[in-house]
């Protein structure tokens, strides 16, 4: 017999995740997250019409700044924006809805 106990999250008990917020430029087409050590992409999404995403990203995020995160524009009259060392907050995933 199993000895695992799986744990069942429900609205009374919190599920916690790793989330970034971005507040981006909404004239920015496209938001880019990768981790910083790896080079895997997260996310490669398009903007919000707001220009505010929130991504939920691995939850190891939540405890290291191994995050990359940049806006692009994809018809490339306007530069590139890079933020190194970012770190995700932890979220009640209950209560947060993501935009993605």
């Amino acid at each position: 017999m199993s000895k695992i106990i799986k744990q069942i999250y429900g609205r009374s008990s919190p599920c916690n995740q790793a989330m970034v917020e971005i507040d981006a430029d909404p004239l920015a087409e496209r938001v880019f997250i990768t981790d910083r050590n790896s080079g895997y992409t997260i996310w490669n999404t398009p903007n919000s019409q707001s220009g505010l995403l929130r991504l939920i990203v691995p939850f190891r995020f939540a405890t290291s700044s191994d995050l990359l995160v940049g806006i692009l524009d994809d018809s490339r009259v306007y530069n590139t924006r890079f933020v190194d060392g970012v770190k995700a907050q932890i979220v009640d995933g209950n209560v947060i809805k993501a935009s993605r």
